[in-house]
C-alpha cells in the first residue's frame, strides 16, 4: 500500500523552485502525489507530467 506524499513547504521566494524539483523527483520515483501538487509543480517548471514521465511543455505558438 502506497501513501500519498505530504505537501512540501514552498518557499516565499518566487524564484526558488526547489519544492517543485523535489516533487518531480518524488513523481518520477513513483510516489503518489495529489493532482494539485502535480499541476502546480509541473506548471512552475514549465513541464507536462503524464504517465510517470516529465516532458517540457510545447508552446502553442510554435
Amino acid at each position: 500500500m502506497r501513501r500519498e506524499a505530504s505537501i512540501p513547504k514552498m518557499s516565499a521566494d518566487a524564484g526558488d523552485k526547489e519544492w517543485a524539483k523535489r516533487l518531480r523527483r518524488m513523481y518520477l520515483a513513483g510516489e503518489r502525489l495529489r493532482p494539485a501538487q502535480i499541476a502546480m509543480a509541473s506548471a512552475a517548471l514549465g513541464e507536462t507530467w503524464s504517465d510517470g514521465r516529465c516532458m517540457p511543455r510545447v508552446s502553442e505558438e510554435a
